[in-house]
């Protein structure tokens, strides 16, 4: 198993902290709205007798999305301003100022490019040792929808179980859930959010 920790991270390094038009504070502010905090060691499995790799992306989704598109034209939240690049505050204000694409390019190749290389490294290593590959895709999100959801019902879900590509997805669910309404827990399937991050 792969589990795949995209955005717990805070780190904005000095170089780049220029980048954003907002005050110090209003950019933590920013952070504790939309960073997955704690889930690095939400997700932290004590696995001694299992075979599980855990990667986590080393900076701010502010600064690098890694679970956008890297073309904006095929990223639906681009239009939001919160591509792979974000420049607006989940709010929809001014988050960032406009970068050339030489400043685009360097983020790219030094953050996105060589995760998204490591996912799909793991995935074909668990494939070749084992003949497939389940990769959990660890998130948090709030109890109330964001302004830049797209879905506004609440609540959200506790969990989002499946994504419905994934292969024996409906006899995942179908055994899951029983024990999570045992348990007071609420799952909730392709909403609000949808899709994980995929191998290429």
């Amino acid at each position: 198993m792969i589990v795949h920790i995209p955005h717990s991270s805070r780190l904005i390094s000095a170089e780049y902290t220029k980048q954003f038009v907002v005050s110090d504070a209003r950019l933590q502010h920013e952070m504790n709205v939309m960073v997955d905090s704690f889930t690095d060691e939400l997700f932290e499995f004590d696995c001694a007798d299992e075979n599980v790799r855990t990667i986590v992306f080393p900076v701010c989704r502010l600064l690098v999305d890694p679970e956008r598109f890297a073309d904006d034209s095929l990223e639906a939240m681009s239009k939001k301003g919160m591509g792979v690049l974000y420049s607006k505050t989940y709010k929809g204000g001014p988050l960032r100022r406009r970068l050339d694409e030489e400043e685009r390019r360097e983020l790219l190749e030094k953050y996105y490019f060589p995760h998204q290389k490591s996912v799909s490294d793991a995935v074909r290593e668990e494939f070749r040792e084992s003949g497939s590959s389940l990769v959990l895709d660890g998130h948090s999100f709030p109890s109330r929808p964001l302004p830049c959801h797209d879905d506004q019902t609440e609540p959200t879900p506790d969990f989002l179980p499946w994504d419905r590509f994934i292969s024996h997805a409906r006899k995942i669910d179908g055994n899951n859930r029983t024990e999570n309404q045992r348990v007071g827990l609420h799952g909730r399937n392709q909403s609000p959010f949808c899709r994980c991050v995929c191998s290429v």
